[in-house]
């Protein structure tokens, strides 16, 4: 259990009154301010629950006074704390959390870039409406060093690299080249994955193929579809140029797997489209997942509501992907 100096747990300005001091924070009674409110959090107890300031404050009395407990059964306030488990006795010791291993990921995830030449209709980040920022390569070579140096320490023989973002990794061409490059420089060999949207000319196109080790394309089925909720920054169609990658990929046969987002407007299409893609692409897997309700999918209203139109299409499309033996999944 990690109990790093946070500034929403520590900071004397919202400790609820009669809590001032930092060495009552250790006992691992923990309160985290929340939308005007706070979550009490008690780690040990594997409990957690959102409270006004006059339950943090009664809830801290009678955590620091266990004496008080019997007398407090008898409120309101104490018959809640009852009900949530706080007075069950903690499930987890504090001397068994030494012997839980340091967190030393030998896994990176960079989201290098929260611009995007595509204006998807469902894009939960809103990206595509400006030119958003990019991160800095002194960032990204450290974040590397970290997981390589992880997995060195933990005697593994390689670490993973993976690009991702509210924002197309590879639109900042030369950040991520370098960031690339800097994974392959390092003493163990990078395992180095992309989600991306594709729409790459052909030398970028050739350079990714032969850098990368695994790809998941974003591309949502037929032209139709794709067209519609996959349109370029400038409103232009993007489906030519990404089926090329398609196409380029198997030719490369190279590892790599379709996402398709699926909204309330083409949730019934979505079969058809995995029809479409067993029979026009060699690609081994496809991963379907609902349009959720952020960003323009919520203000376009293209989230989509009918979960079980989505079961049901879905099924349907798991059974065609099937029979020529590909992989349909949904992370649900």
């Amino acid at each position: 259990m990690n109990q790093t100096k946070n500034h929403n747990c520590y900071d004397e300005s919202v400790y609820p009154p009669g809590i001032s001091h930092e060495a009552e924070w250790q006992n691992y009674f923990f309160v985290i301010p929340y939308k005007k409110k706070f979550i009490v959090y008690l780690p040990l107890k594997r409990l957690a629950f959102i409270a006004n300031q006059t339950m943090v404050d009664f809830a801290a009395h009678v955590y620091r006074n266990p004496s008080s407990v019997a007398g407090s059964l008898h409120t309101g306030a104490g018959q809640f704390l009852e009900s949530v488990g706080f007075f069950t006795p903690p499930s987890i010791s504090v001397s068994s959390l030494e012997t839980v291993p340091k967190f030393k990921p030998a896994i990176v995830v960079l989201l290098v870039t929260t611009s995007c030449n595509f204006h998807c209709v469902y894009c939960y980040a809103s990206s595509g409406n400006k030119h958003g920022g990019v991160m800095p390569l002194e960032t990204g070579y450290t974040a590397i060093d970290i997981a390589c140096d992880n997995a060195k320490d933990s005697g593994a023989s390689d670490f993973s690299l993976c690009f991702h973002g509210g924002g197309e990794p590879t639109l900042p061409w030369h950040h991520f080249r370098k960031m690339v490059q800097y994974a392959r420089s390092r003493d163990l060999p990078a395992k180095i994955s992309l989600s991306t949207n594709g729409y790459w000319n052909g030398q970028k196109r050739d350079w990714v193929l032969a850098n990368i080790d695994d790809i998941s394309l974003s591309f949502d089925g037929i032209a139709e579809i794709h067209n519609h909720q996959r349109p370029l920054r400038s409103g232009g169609n993007s489906f030519g140029k990404v089926f090329d990658t398609i196409k380029a990929m198997d030719k490369k046969k190279a590892s790599y797997g379709i996402r398709l987002t699926v909204t309330e407007s083409t949730v019934d299409m979505l079969p058809q489209s995995i029809e479409f893609l067993c029979r026009k692409t060699g690609c081994s897997s496809f991963q379907a997942e609902p349009a959720f309700d952020h960003g323009r999918a919520k203000t376009g209203k293209y989230a989509l509501v009918s979960r079980n139109r989505f079961v049901k299409a879905f099924l349907l499309a798991y059974d065609i992907a099937i029979k020529p033996n590909r992989t349909m999944v949904y992370s649900g």
